[in-house]
C-alpha cells in the first residue's frame, strides 16, 4: 500500500488507516447486527488482518469504550508495527457523552489512555472535539494539556478531531499538526473555498497541517447496505440510492464504497482515509480501492451532482 506523509509530522501513513469505533463501541446503521459488539477472538483476528494488510494507522479514543483496553491487551507485543492515535475530552458512557477539555483533564485522559493501551507514548493525540468545538480550540486548554504530555515525552504530535469550523480555528492558531476531519461524497465542507477563497484542505496544505479523514463511508451510507435501508428513514439514504441507479445506468461497476475511498484519495491534501469496521473484508476492498484510480466516468457523475 502506498503511504503518504502526514503533514509536518514525520508519520508516513498509510492511505487507509484503521478506525477502532466499532471494536468497542457499538455504531452503523440501524440494521440489524450492525450494533452488535465483536467478541474478543474475532476483534483478534481483525487486528492480526489490519496489521497484515500493511495498515500502519490505528485511531481510537477513550469515548469508543472497549476499544483502547482491547487494542492493549491484543497488540502491545507489536507495538512498533503501527502508529497509535487517541483522543482526549470526551467521556461516553454507553449512553451519553460528557466532556472536559481542561488542562487537567487533558494530562489525566492521556495518563489513562496509555495505561488501557499499555504503551509509554502515542504518536498522535487530538482534540475529541465537542458541541462548542471553536470555543475549545481558541481557550487552548486542551492544547496546553497535549503539549505538556508531548514535553513529557508521553506524546509526538498534536491535532484536533472535529469538523469546519474548528477545523478554521485551529488553523487560525496554526498550533495543531494534524487535523481529522470528515469528507465523503456527502460531505464535501472541507473542500469548499471560505470568503477568502481558502477551503480548509488548501490552507492546511500551506501551512503543512496534516489531513486524516473520517467517515469515508459516511456511516455505512456509501456501501451497499445502503440498498437494504428504508429511504425514508434519512434523506442522505434517498440521495444515495438515486445515485446508486444515476451509476448503474452508466454502466459503472465499481462498487459504491470502492469510490467513496478513491473519491477521498483522489485529494492529495489527504494524507490517509480511516476505514472504521469490525469486517475485516471491508479492509481488504479499501486497500484494493485505494489502489485503484477514480473511474473516470463516476467522477464526472459525482462532481456534477450536488449530494
Amino acid at each position: 500500500m502506498k503511504k503518504r506523509q502526514l503533514g509536518r509530522t514525520e508519520l508516513m501513513v498509510t492511505e487507509i488507516g484503521f478506525g477502532a469505533l466499532e471494536i468497542g463501541r457499538p455504531w452503523g446503521l440501524p440494521i440489524e447486527g450492525d450494533f452488535v459488539i465483536p467478541a474478543e477472538r474475532e476483534v483478534e483476528a481483525l487486528l492480526d488482518r489490519v496489521l497484515a494488510l500493511g495498515i500502519n494507522l490505528i485511531d481510537t479514543a477513550p469515548a469508543y469504550m472497549l476499544s483502547e483496553e482491547r487494542l492493549g491487551r491484543l497488540l502491545k507485543h507489536r507495538r512498533k508495527e503501527f502508529y497509535l492515535a487517541s483522543k482526549c475530552g470526551e467521556h461516553f458512557n454507553g449512553y451519553e457523552s460528557r466532556y472536559d477539555f481542561s488542562t487537567e483533564g487533558t494530562v489525566e485522559f492521556i495518563d489513562r489512555s496509555l495505561q488501557r493501551l499499555q504503551t509509554d507514548y502515542l504518536d498522535l493525540v487530538e482534540i475529541h472535539c465537542g458541541p462548542d468545538e471553536v470555543g475549545t480550540i481558541r481557550r487552548g486548554e486542551t492544547l496546553e494539556g497535549m503539549r505538556r504530555a508531548q514535553r513529557a515525552g508521553k506524546v509526538r504530535w498534536v491535532g484536533a478531531s472535529c469538523d469546519v469550523p474548528g477545523a478554521e480555528a485551529a488553523l487560525e492558531m496554526n498550533a495543531y499538526d494534524v487535523l481529522q476531519l470528515p469528507y465523503s461524497i456527502l460531505e464535501r465542507s472541507i473542500e469548499r473555498p471560505n470568503a477568502g477563497g481558502d477551503s480548509v484542505l488548501s490552507r492546511a496544505r500551506k501551512l503543512g497541517v496534516g489531513v486524516i479523514v473520517r467517515e469515508p463511508l459516511a456511516r455505512g451510507k456509501l456501501t451497499d447496505k445502503v440498498r437494504q435501508a428504508a429511504a425514508g428513514s434519512d434523506p442522505a439514504v434517498a440521495q444515495v440510492q438515486g445515485l446508486l441507479a444515476r451509476l448503474e445506468a452508466r454502466s459503472v461497476k465499481t462498487p459504491l464504497s470502492a469510490l467513496a475511498i478513491q473519491f477521498a484519495l483522489r485529494r492529495p491534501e489527504v494524507a490517509t482515509v480511516l476505514v472504521g469496521t469490525r469486517n475485516a473484508r471491508h479492509l481488504e476492498e479499501a486497500v484494493d480501492a485505494a489502489g485503484h484510480e477514480l473511474d473516470p466516468v463516476a467522477l464526472r457523475e459525482l462532481e456534477a451532482d450536488s449530494l
